[in-house]
């Protein structure tokens, strides 16, 4: 939920050109974490409370209100936020000369980027910024003494935000531990279901029997290319499938099943019923790339949902896989490819 346009809209002239000056003309900015969610939801921090708030305080000071940004499930430590971004377009077109937020944690939890913000880009843009919790109004500037309680504020926010950061990521190595599934999506063949708490992998009819047959041709001595070539002609692709619910292909159906992903699951121990998770770091920042972590750091679970492939298929066809000379386990492959990518990355910095 990026920005919403708002009833508390002023009808002048300012709406579609710049901003009179000595006239404030408001963007209401509210945000919700990714941690505030189902139980942890705070309804005094609810979107809809924020808004409410920051109208109250912007009839009380008589200014008018242009637009309110919202930003839905985003950590305060992104400043890459959709609605973020465009109240900061907007600022810098003219459009708003002043910000109101519930409080300084909903603005960010960043304590230096808030610093920043507060004391020297918005003075500089001419933009006054209220934070109606914290009785802060920068319209005649800020005081020494709120200068330091503003720098309190935003320490113990960005304390908070890393201490909730690690409790979350404490929380979900226990469930890997426990045998929970905390994948956005469930391997091709299985469903996630909720058991006793447990985010559990569960059969689907449809794809398990697919899935088989892979296994099957594999067992028969047939290359990754092979079996893709035979999938194509009558099953639905893997993202097909989910989109779609349809597990054969329909003659208009172009699309081809990928031989990297075959070789994925052919080594894949989610089919013989092991769980192996947090095989990649910061998948949970959009701004940094995944990348692999050690074996050493991998969360291996036994036997947490029915397998698909017997144990012993499954290592015949491993070992078959491993004879051929262009074969390599799917991590291996992918850190092999890193790393002889950082040599050259290094061969040519070495050059200029």
């Amino acid at each position: 939920m990026a920005r919403t346009k708002n009833r508390h809209i002023s009808q002048s002239e300012t709406e579609v050109g710049k901003v009179i000056e000595n006239i404030y003309i408001a963007g209401i900015y509210a945000r919700l974490s990714q941690e505030r969610k189902e139980a942890y939801r705070d309804k005094s921090n609810s979107l809809e409370m924020q808004e409410e708030l920051c109208i109250n305080a912007a009839k009380e000071k008589d200014i008018k209100i242009l637009r309110v940004y919202k930003d839905y499930e985003y950590s305060g430590t992104n400043f890459k936020r959709p609605a973020f971004i465009e109240m900061m377009e907007d600022i810098r077109t003219g459009r708003i000369n002043c910000i109101i937020v519930k409080d300084m944690s909903r603005f960010g939890r960043e304590y230096l980027e808030i610093a920043n913000y507060i004391e020297k880009v918005f003075p500089f843009l001419g933009v006054r910024f209220i934070s109606v919790n914290d009785n802060l109004d920068t319209k005649d500037g800020i005081k020494s003494e709120q200068s330091y309680e503003i720098a309190i504020k935003n320490i113990f926010n960005d304390l908070y935000a890393k201490d909730i950061s690690m409790k979350i990521k404490a929380s979900k190595e226990i469930k890997m531990k426990q045998g929970s599934f905390i994948g956005a999506m469930a391997p091709y063949g299985y469903k996630v279901d909720k058991i006793d708490g447990k985010r559990v992998l569960v059969m689907d009819e449809k794809a398990s029997d697919v899935v088989r047959l892979i296994f099957y041709m594999a067992g028969q001595g047939k290359s990754n290319m092979q079996i893709a070539r035979e999938l194509t002609k009558t099953y639905t692709t893997p993202d097909e499938y989910k989109r779609t619910g349809k597990i054969f292909k329909d003659k208009e159906d172009t699309k081809q099943w990928d031989i990297s992903y075959i070789s994925k699951m052919l080594s894949d121990e989610v089919y013989i019923g092991n769980l192996i998770q947090r095989v990649y770091s910061n998948r949970h920042d959009p701004s940094r790339r995944s990348k692999f972590r050690d074996k050493e750091e991998w969360i291996i679970t036994e036997n947490t949902h029915e397998g698909l492939i017997d144990k012993t298929t499954f290592e015949n066809i491993r070992e078959i896989k491993e004879k051929k000379q262009n074969y390599l386990p799917y991590h291996s492959l992918k850190n092999i490819i890193k790393d002889g990518k950082e040599k050259c990355w290094s061969k040519n910095s070495k050059r200029s």
